[in-house]
C-alpha cells in the first residue's frame, strides 16, 4: 500500500499511470489550444471580412467621387471648346464683314475703271474716226 507521504519508491503501475495522466493532460491541453486557435481563425475571418467590407465600401464611394470629378471636368471642357468655337466664329464675322466691305468698294473701284475706260475708248474711237475722215483716202498700193 502507498504510503501517503510519498515517501515509498513508485511501482511500474505508478509511473503507467502518471504516463497516462500526463498523456490526458496533454492531449486535453492540445484540444484546448485547437480550439483557441479554431476561435482566433473565426475571429480573424470575421476581421478580414469586416475590413474587407469597409474598403469596398471606401472604393466604391471614391469611384462614385472620380466618375463626378471626371464628368464635372468633361463639362468644364466642354464649354471652354464651346467659348473658343464662339470667339473664332465672331473673329471670323469681323474679318468677313470688313472683307466684304473692301470686296464692295473694289467691285464698285472696277466697275468705275471699267465704265471709265470704256468712256475713254469710245472717245478715242470717235476722234479716229474724225481724223479718218479728214484724210485723204490712203492709195492701195502703199498698204
Amino acid at each position: 500500500m502507498p504510503d501517503s507521504n510519498g515517501s515509498q519508491p513508485a511501482t511500474r503501475a505508478d509511473v503507467r499511470a502518471l504516463e497516462e495522466k500526463m498523456e490526458r493532460r496533454l492531449q486535453e491541453l492540445d484540444e484546448k489550444i485547437d480550439r483557441r486557435f479554431v476561435e482566433y481563425d473565426e475571429k480573424m475571418d470575421q476581421r478580414f471580412a469586416q475590413y474587407d467590407e469597409k474598403m469596398d465600401q471606401r472604393f466604391a464611394k471614391y469611384d462614385e467621387k472620380m466618375d463626378r470629378r471626371f464628368a464635372e471636368a468633361m463639362e468644364r471642357t466642354q464649354e471652354f471648346v464651346r467659348d473658343i468655337q464662339t470667339e473664332l466664329l465672331r473673329g471670323f464675322q469681323a474679318y468677313a464683314g470688313s472683307f466684304d466691305t473692301r470686296f464692295s468698294k473694289l467691285q464698285a473701284d472696277v466697275s468705275i475703271l471699267d465704265t471709265a475706260t470704256e468712256r475713254r475708248l469710245v472717245i478715242l474711237e470717235r476722234r479716229m474716226l474724225e481724223i479718218e475722215k479728214r484724210l485723204p483716202p490712203v492709195p492701195p498700193s502703199t498698204i
